[in-house]
């Protein structure tokens, strides 16, 4: 009777076969470092190409040659009624847009994903359209608007100077919506696609909660950080915002700063970056409280 023999491959020498020392475990598996290099030498290429200008401007503003540090430029830019009050009108309009952007879109997109999907395709491409359409034809639609208006009779002429206000222009919320609906609605869209909002919705209105009270106090809650962002986002935006205000001759911050920076071009960088900087810091403080508030919530829960 044959016997199967099995044996076990035994490495010969020299066939690049490592020996195992005997009751030795297997080494693990290490990954390629050279993912984790090029992950990190494209984030400090980034940092490099966003701080080197900022802080070249900040030097340039407040170091000047032969004084040395200064605040020059900043109280320059405090003490003028011009910059503080376009200041202060930016600020408000840019708020109030964000308001009605976002009283508008939460129900909409809200409904969207609950009971009216069958109308997703035309809100996204009225969502989508700033995208498409260039400012400038935007402004030109709006100023062809505002003249016909002045030419078709008293009460409309009424209306057109009453929403070309100087010192709050109505018209320029209506720019500001619509350049940040695309980027708003696409936020709100994706936070609301990470949370249950149907059974959200079922559970307050089985408490006796109406549709907008269920969105503000259940729907909302859950997507804060989003919301918040879309916050800062505006108001970021609304402050840099250029085309429309110059174009229908008004002086919001950015056009203040251009016109300043023929005569003191110190100050007018030194407050765009100021601007700027805080807005990011702020945005980055939120974004992180709202981060912490939510991981402690899930602990306790």
């Amino acid at each position: 009777m044959a016997v199967l023999e099995v044996t076990a491959a035994v490495p010969q020498p020299g066939s690049g076969v490592p020996d195992a020392a005997p009751g030795s475990a297997p080494r693990p598996y290490r990954a390629p470092r050279w993912p984790k290099v090029l992950a990190v030498t494209a984030l400090l290429l980034l940092i490099t190409y966003l701080a080197v200008p900022m802080l070249a401007g900040l030097w340039f503003s407040f170091w000047v040659p032969g004084e040395g540090l200064t605040l020059t430029a900043l109280t320059d830019a405090l003490s003028s009624p011009a910059v503080m009050g376009s200041l202060g009108l930016s600020l408000g309009l840019s708020a109030v847009s964000v308001v009605i952007l976002l009283a508008i879109l939460v129900p909409t997109v809200v409904l969207l994903h609950v009971s009216a999907q069958r109308f997703r395709p035309l809100v996204e491409v009225i969502c989508m359209l700033p995208l498409v359409v260039p400012a400038i034809a935007l402004v030109a639609g709006v100023m062809a608007v505002l003249r016909a208006g002045v030419e078709a009779g008293e009460t409309a002429r009424a209306i057109s100077q009453f929403l070309q206000d100087p010192s709050f222009p109505i018209v320029l919320l209506g720019c500001y919506v619509v350049v940040l609906l695309p980027f708003t609605f696409r936020i709100i869209d994706n936070a609301l696609s990470t949370i249950p909002v149907t059974q959200l919705l079922d559970s307050a209105r089985g408490l006796g909660a109406p549709f907008p009270l269920a969105v503000l106090l259940v729907v909302a809650p859950n997507i804060r950080a989003s919301l918040w962002y879309c916050a800062f986002f505006g108001l970021s935006a609304g402050l840099a915002e250029f085309t429309f205000s110059i174009t229908l001759g008004f002086h919001t911050l950015s056009v203040e700063l251009m016109t300043l920076s023929g005569s003191n071009f110190r100050t007018s960088i030194a407050v765009s970056l100021l601007v700027t900087l805080l807005s990011w810091a702020l945005m980055i403080i939120v974004l992180q409280a709202s981060n912490r508030i939510a991981v402690s919530r899930k602990a306790s829960a």
